[in-house]
Protein backbone atom coordinates (compact mmCIF):
# COMPACT_ATOMS: atom_id res chain seq x y z
CA UNK A 1 0.00 0.00 0.00
CA UNK A 2 1.47 3.36 -0.94
CA UNK A 3 1.58 6.23 1.53
CA UNK A 4 -1.31 7.98 -0.30
CA UNK A 5 -3.45 4.85 -0.30
CA UNK A 6 -2.58 4.43 3.36
CA UNK A 7 -3.77 8.00 4.06
CA UNK A 8 -7.02 7.35 2.18
CA UNK A 9 -7.65 4.14 4.13
CA UNK A 10 -6.95 5.83 7.47
CA UNK A 11 -9.29 8.70 6.55
CA UNK A 12 -12.09 6.31 5.51
CA UNK A 13 -11.69 4.32 8.69
CA UNK A 14 -11.93 7.49 10.78
CA UNK A 15 -15.00 8.68 8.85
CA UNK A 16 -16.72 5.47 9.85
CA UNK A 17 -15.73 6.02 13.50
CA UNK A 18 -16.91 9.66 13.55
CA UNK A 19 -19.86 9.48 11.17
CA UNK A 20 -22.31 11.31 13.44
CA UNK A 21 -20.26 14.46 14.10
CA UNK A 22 -21.55 16.85 11.43
CA UNK A 23 -21.92 17.09 7.69
CA UNK A 24 -19.97 14.69 5.50
CA UNK A 25 -17.64 17.53 4.51
CA UNK A 26 -16.95 18.50 8.13
CA UNK A 27 -16.37 14.87 9.08
CA UNK A 28 -14.08 14.23 6.12
CA UNK A 29 -12.01 17.36 6.79
CA UNK A 30 -11.59 16.43 10.46
CA UNK A 31 -10.73 12.81 9.64
CA UNK A 32 -8.25 13.79 6.95
CA UNK A 33 -6.39 16.05 9.39
CA UNK A 34 -6.33 13.31 12.04
CA UNK A 35 -5.13 10.79 9.44
CA UNK A 36 -2.25 13.08 8.48
CA UNK A 37 -1.21 13.37 12.12
CA UNK A 38 -1.48 9.58 12.50
CA UNK A 39 0.74 9.06 9.45
CA UNK A 40 3.27 11.52 10.82
CA UNK A 41 3.45 9.64 14.15
CA UNK A 42 3.55 6.14 12.65
CA UNK A 43 5.98 5.55 9.84
CA UNK A 44 4.62 3.95 6.68
CA UNK A 45 4.78 0.17 6.89
CA UNK A 46 2.86 -1.57 4.10
CA UNK A 47 2.61 -4.82 6.04
CA UNK A 48 2.21 -3.11 9.44
CA UNK A 49 4.86 -5.45 10.80
CA UNK A 50 6.89 -4.77 13.90
CA UNK A 51 4.04 -2.77 15.45
CA UNK A 52 2.53 -3.44 18.88
CA UNK A 53 -1.09 -2.99 17.76
CA UNK A 54 -3.08 -4.10 14.77
CA UNK A 55 -3.48 -1.30 12.23
CA UNK A 56 -7.16 -0.61 12.98
CA UNK A 57 -6.52 -0.73 16.73
CA UNK A 58 -3.65 1.73 16.39
CA UNK A 59 -5.93 4.17 14.53
CA UNK A 60 -8.64 3.91 17.21
CA UNK A 61 -6.10 4.34 20.03
CA UNK A 62 -4.63 7.37 18.26
CA UNK A 63 -8.13 8.86 17.87
CA UNK A 64 -8.89 8.32 21.57
CA UNK A 65 -5.56 9.88 22.54
CA UNK A 66 -6.33 12.87 20.29
CA UNK A 67 -9.70 13.32 22.01
CA UNK A 68 -8.28 13.04 25.56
Amino acid sequence: MSKNKDLAFITCFLVRELEHRGTIFQIFDECYEIAKRFQKKYSHDPDWINQELEFDDAIIKFLKDERA
